[in-house]
This record gives structure tokens, C-alpha cells and sequence, in this order.
């Protein structure tokens, strides 16, 4: 009974935590509950236009990468076939998707390769992968990740975490699953498989964003909402009256019929009326710059140029543009690219190159087109050098192999 009611105590102050009759202490891996004052971290992302945006231009892109193996895009090659066809419910491009605004909103993700049990995580036996949600991940309190040596971490047999979504629980190990950290593991924290959020930095500019919405929605649904009174002129003298009860509910009646929208856009009453309204214009509410600002923010904490999301939509040129999208695939997707490849390699043991690359897009071809604009230019300059030893020694300032051959 004690237990029961010591469980039902600690439910209220954490819903994220449990304490099993075994006397093991279970937590969420989210630390939404604990230290983040707007909700789960994911419904905070959906609910919030600016921040949904940065993530889901990165999602976008990060999903279009096509995956090589010793630069060779082997269809048949077990890994590329098991990402290019993760699960029987997600595409490749649905389950990347969800990889990225998973770890962009809690910070980290885990990916579990389903194999039977009782054999080993290789990519003979493992058919399908799923990204686990960290709002429904659970992980034994007692559980000491830090300081712990790799065959420590091998000879641990119990089930250190829990799965647990709607008539679904399935128990795993550290070794089952593949770890992601958006922001460096262990920051702030013992407990070395999960990492801080980067919307904690930008949590003020989330809810700035909320409220000048809220303020404006609210603005709006008073626009056209007006007090009628009976008129003060003329008070001073003595001549000035309210309005009776049965003249308000005239004046109310006489008011629903009126105004844009309606047949009738005249109004006669024998009192003299005084109408105010409500609506607060909104140059005085400041709403744009507010938004602005804080959006601004946002946006800088993902790496995304203002030529490709700007909410001010300053002007650039399209080639400014095409340099903004090359600069965002270089910096900051394919370093998630390279981190995902080199983590499946680490698991599965692969011994093959695991690549990701973005060559085949469009905006890609920029840099191949800026090539051949410097080598025809250099072919210009070429054909007044007739020592070849400075022919040689400009290609290879240029970055160009001449092989041996001859000018």
C-alpha cells in the first residue's frame, strides 16, 4: 500500500517517472516534463510556423540524399536495400524525415533494427528499422552509463530501456539500438545515451512567436465588436439620457441585422448613440518586428541562410540562392548524412564505404557548372603560356590534374 501510494506521489510531481515492484526506478528519457515550460518538445515544433519550417526545409533536403556504397549506388547491396526500404509502413523518405524532426526536437533519437529473437543484429537477419519516438522511451534509473567500459557495457544482460506506446511495450538493450545526438551526449547530465535539446537555447523565441500570434489572433477576433451606449453629449445641461432596458435590447436586435454582409447598412434610432470599438489596430501591437526578430533567432540556431528562409522575404538573386542551398547541404546536412553512414558502419560492421551524397540534385550542378567556367577561363589564359612548366604549375594552383598530358 505504501508502495502504491508512494508510486501515485511521485506520478503527480513526474508523470514521466515509475517505480516497478521489483523496486526499480524507470524515466522517461524526455526531460519535457522536467525543465522545458512549453510541452512536449515535438508538439511545441508543430504548433510554432517558424520553427516547424526551419526543420522541415532540413528534413526535405536530408531525405532526398542517396546512399553509395564504394561510390557505387548498389541497389542490391543489404544496407542500401534495408534504407531504401526501411519498414513496411514508412519510404525512405517518411523515415528520414522522421529521423530528423525527431532529433532536432528532443535532441536525440534511437533507430532499432528489428531481427528475431534470439539472433544477432547483422544485416542478413535484420529486416526492418524504426525510429523510436524518445517521448515513449523509459530507461532504468539504476542504469550508469558513464565511466563504464566497452566490455562492462557487453556483459550487461538485463533490458535497460522500455518502449511503451498504446498496447505496445518492448524492452531493449543498449547494444539493440543505434544512438543519434543532435548536441554532444551527457551535457549536463550522468546519463550518457541522451543529449539536450537545442530549442532549450531558443526556448524565449518559441514562445515570443506564440504570444504575438496569440495577440494578433486575438486583435482579430475583436475587429468589428463595438460598445453602443447611450450618448454623453450634452450631460452638462442636463439633457443627456441612458438607454432603458427595452431600448438596449432594440438597439442589440437592431445592430445583429446591420453591417457588411447583411442587406441592410442603415441604422435610424431616436437616442443619441456613442459607439466604441474594441479592435486594437495592429501598427500599435508591434506584432511583425516582434515576429521577425524573434523568427530570426530561430532560424540562425539550424544554419539555414536567410536566401533560403527569410521571413522578412528580403530579396536575393537566384544565383545568391543556389549558393544559399549549396552552402546548407555542405554544412549542415551532410555532416547528418556522414554521421548517419559512419553509425551503420559501426554497427553492422560495415567494412564497404557507406556514403550519402546530394550530386544528383539540381542546385548541385551549380558547382559543376562554376567548374567549367574556371576551366574555360584557364584555357583562356593557357593559350598565351608556352612554358610548360608554368602551364603545370598554374593547373596545380587551380586544383587541376593534368595526368602527364601534354598542353
Amino acid at each position: 500500500m505504501a508502495l502504491q501510494l508512494t508510486n501515485w506521489f511521485n506520478s503527480l510531481l513526474n508523470p514521466s517517472y515509475e517505480r516497478l515492484k521489483d523496486g526499480s526506478h524507470w524515466m522517461s528519457l524526455s526531460d519535457a516534463t522536467n525543465d522545458w515550460e512549453l510541452g512536449d518538445y515535438y508538439e511545441c515544433v508543430e504548433k510554432n510556423p517558424v520553427l516547424f519550417r526551419c526543420i522541415d526545409i532540413i528534413a526535405d533536403i536530408f531525405s532526398l540524399v542517396d546512399f553509395t556504397i564504394d561510390d557505387e549506388a548498389n541497389e542490391n547491396n543489404p544496407i542500401i536495400k534495408l534504407l531504401n526500404n526501411p519498414n513496411d509502413f514508412q519510404s525512405k523518405q517518411d523515415f528520414l524525415k522522421e529521423f530528423i524532426f525527431q532529433k532536432y526536437s528532443y535532441g536525440f533519437v534511437y533507430q532499432l533494427p528489428l531481427k528475431p529473437d534470439g539472433f544477432t543484429a547483422t544485416l542478413k537477419n535484420v529486416d526492418s528499422i524504426y525510429n523510436l519516438n524518445p517521448k515513449h522511451v523509459q530507461y532504468n534509473k539504476a542504469f550508469a552509463t558513464r565511466l563504464l567500459s566497452r566490455a562492462e557495457i557487453q556483459d550487461i544482460k538485463q533490458k535497460q530501456f522500455k518502449y511503451i506506446e498504446t498496447n505496445q511495450t518492448k524492452e531493449f538493450s543498449i547494444s539493440d539500438v543505434i544512438p543519434f545526438y543532435d548536441t554532444a551526449n551527457g551535457l549536463g547530465d550522468d546519463f550518457m545515451m541522451k543529449a539536450k535539446s537545442r530549442l532549450n537555447s531558443i526556448a524565449k523565441p518559441i514562445k515570443n512567436i506564440d504570444v504575438a500570434l496569440s495577440a494578433e489572433h486575438t486583435a482579430l477576433s475583436q475587429a468589428g465588436t463595438w460598445i453602443i451606449s447611450g450618448s454623453s453629449k450634452g450631460a452638462n445641461m442636463g439633457i443627456s439620457t441612458g438607454l432603458t432596458s427595452s431600448e438596449k435590447t432594440e438597439v442589440e436586435s437592431k445592430m445583429a441585422g446591420f453591417g457588411l454582409g447583411q442587406k441592410n447598412r442603415i441604422i435610424i434610432t431616436d437616442k443619441m448613440l456613442e459607439a466604441n470599438s474594441l479592435h486594437t489596430p495592429m501598427s500599435e501591437l508591434g506584432i511583425k518586428d516582434s515576429v521577425m526578430n524573434n523568427a530570426n533567432l530561430i532560424i540562425n540556431a539550424f544554419g539555414i541562410p536567410k536566401e533560403v528562409y527569410s521571413i522578412d522575404k528580403s530579396g536575393s538573386t537566384f544565383e545568391n540562392q543556389k549558393e544559399a542551398y549549396i552552402n546548407l547541404i555542405q554544412n549542415v546536412i551532410q555532416p547528418e548524412v556522414n554521421d548517419l553512414c559512419n553509425s551503420y558502419k559501426s554497427y553492422f560492421g560495415i567494412t564497404e564505404d557507406l556514403k550519402g551524397t546530394f550530386d544528383h540534385l539540381a542546385v548541385m550542378q551549380h558547382i559543376e557548372d562554376k567548374k567549367a567556367d574556371k576551366a574555360l577561363k584557364l584555357s583562356q589564359v593557357f593559350r598565351n603560356v608556352q612554358d610548360e612548366q608554368v602551364y603545370n604549375d598554374i593547373m596545380e594552383i587551380s586544383g587541376i590534374n593534368t595526368d602527364g598530358e601534354d598542353k
